[in-house]
């Protein structure tokens, strides 16, 4: 009896299992139908979800093919490139050549761009790696980041930082190559207002290489010049050595310069190279030739006061008439200088606080977006060019109440001084303002 039971179970078990079998294959093959159309009006979520349940219940190597289109509309390059693989591998010689030759060859597009994306994760990593260095000042090793970003995925996006960087460490035809294939590959692809500023940028590179050019040119000019000075040729001598200092400003430049200007009796010009060197390199000189040139100064003024004055130059003189013989042309009675001079300190000091609280107001705000200097990545780039302009207006501050200080300090050492002016040739005081990238400040040159 009991093997009769097991005998019917596995009778009606044989007879009903292709019942089943072909069940899940219509089921499947409904799947498969909805899955198609669902791809063809582009809901590729809902076809990849029926083409997947259709091979779940009917595993035909045939609905690869259409999982892997699903996949690929998604985005989802792994899923599709193994669909393809088991498509090749399932579908065997059963598979027409045409339709083999097309699955190789969107594999090995799938394959290409599954590493493209790998190399952009990295690339994006090394990229904001440099960009942080960049913000710390250390340019080499922020180059060596944005170059490894470039080799990964040569994007032009990583062009304009690179340009950045190596306009920082005075690589300048590399710094115009990254510029000029960022404007070229970018195209339409970024705003006015940024491809303005990359511009800009570019015409100052390009700028910045004519003054490293004449600058190397700078000390043959003023070789020869001291060459003509030593010959006693003092026009020559001194058209040489302003040629050099117009190409390079070196303050040592202009003590030979007062020379040669002086030797060719352009008295009033050599007074102002001479002032201009002892302003410029103040701090720097030595006693000994401080008190040489201040000697200078009045023997020359001693010359040139009853002379013609000298046409206007870069050493900023005014062409004028035969003078009269006396010295300055104002009142002693009155403090006219006094005012100016002091006036100009207090300026100094109103500009100071009006460009101090500017800059600390900015700076409070620049400190609640990015606390701790950690900013938002979509604010980075605004964020420099605040933190740029608060660095600026700081530095603008401390200039303005140097001269501050030492407009008020001269206008009150002129308040003294002022009234010892006279017209009797005895009295000889020039006031010269000391204003440039180093210092700031007046100084007073003469003899009483």
């Amino acid at each position: 009896m009991r093997f009769f039971i097991v005998a019917l179970l596995l009778a009606v078990a044989f007879v009903l299992t292709p019942c089943v079998r072909a069940n899940d294959t219509d089921r499947a093959e409904q799947h498969f139908k909805d899955g198609v159309a669902f791809l063809e009006s582009s809901q590729y979520e809902r076809a990849s979800y029926h083409l997947d349940k259709a091979y779940s219940l009917d595993a035909n190597w045939e609905y690869l093919e259409y999982i892997a289109k699903a996949w690929f509309a998604l985005e989802d390059y792994k899923n599709a490139i193994h669909a393809l693989e088991a498509f090749l591998e399932n579908g065997g010689g059963k598979i027409p050549n045409t339709k083999r030759k097309w699955a190789r060859g969107v594999l090995e597009r799938l394959e290409k761009i599954e590493s493209n994306l790998a190399n952009n994760k990295e690339a994006q990593a090394h990229f904001n790696k440099g960009k942080e260095l960049y913000r710390q000042h250390r340019y080499e090793k922020a180059a060596i980041e944005l170059e490894k970003a470039y080799d990964l995925s040569p994007s032009w996006e990583f062009l304009e930082l690179m340009g950045k960087i190596e306009a920082a460490l005075k690589n300048y035809d590399r710094a115009i190559k990254a510029y000029e294939k960022f404007l070229e590959e970018s195209g339409d692809n970024i705003s006015g207002a940024r491809k303005k500023a990359a511009m800009k940028d570019l015409a100052n590179l390009e700028t910045l290489i004519k003054m490293d050019e004449d600058r190397k040119e700078a000390p043959i000019h003023y070789k020869r010049g001291r060459e003509q000075l030593e010959q006693g040729q003092y026009k020559e001598a001194a058209w040489s050595l302003e040629l050099a200092y117009r190409l390079y400003p070196n303050w040592k430049f202009l003590e030979y310069i007062g020379e040669a200007l002086a030797g060719a009796k352009s008295y009033r010009r050599a007074v102002n190279a001479y002032r201009t060197f002892l302003i410029k390199g103040s701090g720097k000189i030595s006693e000994e030739t401080q008190t040489r040139v201040l000697n200078e100064i009045a023997a020359l003024t001693e010359e040139y006061k009853t002379g013609l004055d000298e046409t206007e130059d870069e050493f900023g003189e005014v062409s004028g008439k035969k003078r009269d013989g006396e010295s300055f042309d104002w009142d002693p009675r009155k403090r006219f200088l006094t005012w100016i001079v002091g006036g100009v300190g207090v300026g100094g000091f109103v500009g100071a606080i009006i460009t101090s609280a500017v800059a600390n107001n900015e700076q409070d705000r620049i400190d609640v977006i990015c606390p701790g200097g950690e900013c938002p990545l979509q604010d980075l780039e605004s964020m420099e060019k605040r933190q740029d302009t608060v660095n600026k207006q700081q530095l603008a501050t401390r200039i303005l109440a140097g001269v501050g200080a030492v407009g008020v300090a001269a206008g009150i050492t002129l308040f003294f001084v002022e009234p010892l002016f006279s017209t009797d040739n005895e009295t000889e005081v020039s006031l010269a303002p000391l204003l440039d990238g180093e210092s700031a400040g007046m100084m007073i040159v003469g003899r009483f």
